[in-house]
């Protein structure tokens, strides 16, 4: 082929070209990704079971669909042995065993990590070779296979509170609420946030998550660079909240509720008052002195007084006590 009869042809180096350009039958050969790779990868994110392979029941009759912050998706039960297996993996760890490897990422830290997953679900035509049920946006009727970007709604915690029997069965049948909960990237552009808060909210974007994110364009990239920051600045601000508490707790709580200072802190000193002969108050005693002082000097001032509280006896007459009593000093 090559003119001299030992040129392999399949190797077509000797094309102008032919070595640096990307074809398709030697995708998988150059470590490639295709675009039909791609979408494959998203539409068995879309399907099956991040853990164990299997296909997802749309309808939720045999099992219920959880989706990490990655946008992967799997069975509740599943997932659940997973994070039971690692626990025990991780305890045979610090006991110096290697234990097996984790079925689950570490970036889901717990049951809090999995959020409840629900498809608007339609019955396929019988012609098709796949599965019986498609998920669909309950807004814009696009199928939900990878193809579209596709986003769970999570709704915002809502703040503790103690609740009656009656509203703990009206929280769990709130919470057992099988309306759809996935929407197309499309739907919520279109409609906005603000007109859809009232049927699925409330939410925020920030908390939403964007399911089986494409590693091409770096958007994959972008949802694990937002998940770590958002979960350091939480770090932090639970970080800020503890030291408010603690420093709330370490001052002493009076009776009105309000804070008052150590024990062993200083004490202001008490100013004393003195009385003068004019009956001024000074500041070398207490205000129940300075009365005391100021009713004996009235006392020691008139003769008439000094005789009533007197315990011995006076020089003055008897009438001359009256004389005084009723006499007005000019």
């Amino acid at each position: 082929m090559g003119g001299d009869g030992g040129t392999v042809s399949t190797n077509r180096r000797y094309l102008r070209g032919a070595g640096s350009a990307s074809h398709t039958a030697d995708a998988k050969r150059s470590g490639g990704t295709t675009t039909d790779d791609e979408r494959e990868r998203l539409r068995q994110i879309m399907s099956t079971c991040t853990i164990t392979g299997q296909t997802l029941d749309l309808t939720g009759t045999s099992g219920d669909i959880v989706a990490c912050p990655y946008g992967r998706l799997y069975n509740r039960e599943a997932a659940v042995h997973a994070l039971l297996r690692r626990m025990e993996s991780g305890a045979m760890a610090s006991a110096g065993v290697k234990g097996p490897e984790p079925d689950i990422g570490y970036h889901v830290r717990g049951l809090k990590d999995l959020h409840p997953l629900r498809f608007q679900v339609i019955e396929r035509d019988g012609n098709g070779s796949g599965s019986k049920y498609a998920a669909v946006c309950p807004l814009t009727g696009v199928e939900l296979n990878g193809s579209s970007p596709a986003i769970l709604i999570v709704k915002n915690k809502a703040p503790k509170k103690k609740k009656s029997k009656d509203e703990d069965k009206v929280g769990a049948s709130a919470e057992s609420d099988a309306s759809p909960n996935v929407l197309s990237e499309r739907a919520i552009r279109e409609v906005g946030i603000d007109s859809l808060q009232e049927e699925y909210g409330p939410f925020d974007m920030a908390n939403c998550i964007r399911l089986a994110p494409t590693i091409v364009g770096g958007v994959f990239d972008k949802v694990k660079t937002d998940l770590q920051t958002r979960r350091a600045e939480e770090k932090k601000s639970r970080k800020d909240n503890k030291k408010k508490k603690d420093k709330k707790r370490s001052e002493p709580i009076s009776a009105n509720g309000d804070s008052k200072p150590p024990a062993g802190a200083s004490k202001k000193p008490r100013q004393d008052t003195t009385v003068n002969g004019n009956g001024a108050v000074g500041s070398n005693m207490s205000v129940a002195e300075a009365a005391r002082a100021n009713v004996g000097a009235a006392v020691a001032s008139n003769p008439a007084l000094s005789s009533l509280f007197s315990s011995g006896k006076s020089g003055l007459s008897e009438k001359e006590r009256r004389d005084a009593l009723f006499t007005t000093n000019t």
